[in-house]
């Protein structure tokens, strides 16, 4: 059986001059992705790592928690609103030995 890692993409449309910025939140850490500005991008720099991402995302307000991670971007105000995209990838899992010995 597969085990899977999850986590998100957030595409957060900004208020001010600054494009959109992609935020992923894999395992315990949250992050922006510098440079990173649109769904297609993010999902190919995911992508690399592994992670596939669904085409279907959910809109909803910018949380605060976003505006704080954004906020140091030059040009962003505040996030206005953001769209939610889900992400897996297969987690490597050592081999196990069986008790007599062998893999």
């Amino acid at each position: 059986m597969t085990a899977w890692e999850y986590g998100y993409i957030y595409v957060v449309h900004t208020v001010g001059p600054a494009p959109a910025a992609c935020v992923v939140t894999d395992g315990s850490k949250s992050r922006v992705l510098d440079g990173v500005h649109s769904l297609l991008r993010a999902a190919n720099v995911m992508g690399a790592d592994g992670w596939i991402v669904s085409d279907r995302g959910e809109r909803s307000a910018c949380a605060s928690w976003i505006n704080d991670l954004i906020r140091p971007i030059e040009g962003v105000g505040m996030g206005d609103n953001m769209m939610c995209y889900f992400m897996r990838r297969p987690v490597e899992r050592p081999r196990q030995q069986d008790p007599a010995g062998e893999f």
